[in-house]
């Protein structure tokens, strides 16, 4: 997948896709001090509006801290991103998408500060390639 793999609708889910060839100690805001493995992470999210502005301002790894995403960004690798269509919420992609890569929520709360579910950045020690085919594939499943 590539950037160009985006769909470029104004608004929508996505999953932003990075890794670490290195543990990592990163300040994240309100969460502290949070110590992050080596492998690929999976950043879920959603933009109401600009979806493709939302995903190339996290690409970027020089901007205002606002999200806890942007601590993690300074430090990671960016991968690609992908887009999901449809109506079900992040809460539910994080879940569908940290079970299609055999993941686990990478830190309690991270990305999540604004709903009830664990967290949105998942860690996995699975290939970016094999996860890649994952995320592929949970497209065409559908609902998303």
């Amino acid at each position: 997948m590539s950037q160009d793999d985006v769909d470029t609708s104004d608004s929508g889910l996505y999953a932003i896709i990075m890794s670490l060839n290195r543990p990592v100690k990163v300040r994240v805001g309100a969460l502290g001090m949070v110590m992050f493995e080596r492998g690929a992470y999976l950043y879920i999210g959603s933009a109401r509006r600009y979806l493709k502005k939302r995903i190339e301002r996290h690409r970027r790894r020089k901007k205002p801290l606002r999200w806890h995403i942007d601590y993690f960004r300074k430090v990671s690798r960016w991968e690609f991103p992908v887009s999901f269509t449809g109506h079900s919420g992040e809460c539910e992609l994080a879940r569908l998408v940290e079970q299609a890569v055999g993941g686990s929520i990478a830190r309690s709360r991270f990305g999540s500060s604004d709903c009830r579910c664990p967290g949105h950045l998942i860690h996995t020690t699975m290939d970016i390639k094999i996860v890649s085919a994952n995320l592929d594939a949970l497209k065409r499943r559908g609902g998303f």
